[in-house]
């Protein structure tokens, strides 16, 4: 073995030390490539229903909603988005003497889930509706001066009484093509919506004659679940802000306040940067296939090529039923390129031959 070819293999040695440990670190970081899925949290400054802090109120502070995230499927031709409603937490504060030893009803009488606001036929719900004329979530609370006190951002309310919901059916599934785009465009899909989400409470007294103490909207303090593993390849973007609405009819919401949120899904750039590199490659490799020198290599090299190139939707692609992709179409123009370097072997031998006769 020649120096040269001794200190070569010192060189890969030493880089393949580096690479493990510039992964280690970007895993550690998180950076571009090397970014974990991750719980999302949305953080909300205006969680705080100012009218439940004033004395004297009964009134619901805050409401945390848990929602847990599913992508589209990309083994699915015609994908859907699933948003599930896990878990949810208000706060009622009853600081009126007058209600001290009675039983409240607090409610959660809705909540939507619009695609488009100013259209009815994209809203969703998670809770009610009054389409259908769901009953609401409710639960009784007894007013017996046991209160506790929770943080809502920077500010810290007393006297709160806790109620909390879990829930296992409540599903959104969102299938409309105008949203929820198809996977054609695989590894370079992505896709983005703005929906709004709205909270309407009521809070009144069970033994009472039904009429609300309140009917308010509520801005929610939303907590994401990412599930993003297997099939479900996707990088996830969320932000949300607090809006008011005057109810001038513009919108298919009630008055008072609502979240408009921005929702953005495109693949990890893993797998944006890796298709073109593997197809260049295999370009380069195929254009050393008319400079071969004899029959039987050519043979050898293309058996291993129809093989490898097909391969390459095993890595790159998450599940095999995709429908028809970017990424297929990518691996059929390399099928096509491999003939055609086929052909130009041939006619090189062919000119050649025609050269020893002449």
């Amino acid at each position: 073995m020649s120096r040269a070819n001794v200190l070569a293999f010192v060189a890969v040695l030493v880089f393949a030390v580096l690479l493990v440990a510039f992964v280690a670190v970007g895993l550690q970081q998180g950076w571009a490539i090397f970014q974990r899925p991750e719980r999302g949290v949305s953080f909300n400054s205006a969680v705080l229903n100012e009218n439940a802090i004033l004395d004297g109120a009964v009134d619901l502070a805050g409401v945390d909603v848990d929602i847990a995230l599913i992508p589209p499927s990309s083994g699915e031709e015609s994908r859907t988005l699933t948003l599930e409603l896990t878990a949810m937490q208000t706060y009622l504060r009853a600081g009126d003497p007058a209600w001290q030893g009675q039983m409240l009803n607090v409610c959660i009488y809705e909540i939507s889930f619009g695609l488009d606001a100013t259209d009815s036929s994209t809203f969703y719900f998670f809770i009610g509706d009054d389409f259908r004329d769901d009953i609401p979530e409710c639960l009784p609370v007894e007013i017996n001066g046991q209160t506790s006190s929770y943080t809502f951002g920077d500010v810290e309310v007393n006297d709160l009484y806790s109620v909390r919901w879990e829930f296992t059916d409540k599903r959104i599934v969102i299938n409309n093509p105008d949203f929820i785009s198809l996977n054609f465009w695989y590894p370079y899909d992505s896709f983005r919506i703005t929906p709004v989400m709205q909270v309407a409470y009521a809070v009144y007294a069970e033994n009472g004659d039904g009429d609300f103490l309140i009917f308010d909207t509520l801005t929610p303090y939303l907590a994401w679940e990412y599930r993003t593993s297997g099939a479900r390849l996707w990088d996830i973007n969320m932000e949300t802000t607090t809006q008011e609405y005057n109810g001038d009819g513009s919108l298919y919401l009630y008055d008072g306040q609502y979240e408009q949120i921005t929702l953005e899904m495109q693949r990890p750039l893993l797998y944006r940067v890796i298709l073109p590199f593997f197809v260049v490659m295999m370009v380069l490799l195929i254009g050393m296939v008319p400079l071969l020198s004899d029959r039987d290599t050519l043979v050898d090299i293309c058996a291993a090529m129809l093989f490898g190139i097909f391969g390459l939707k095993g890595i790159l692609g998450p599940a095999e039923a995709m429908g028809q992709t970017i990424l297929d179409i990518s691996l059929i123009g390399l099928y096509i390129v491999l003939a055609f370097a086929a052909f130009l072997f041939f006619m090189g031998k062919i000119r050649a031959r025609g050269k020893e006769t002449a």
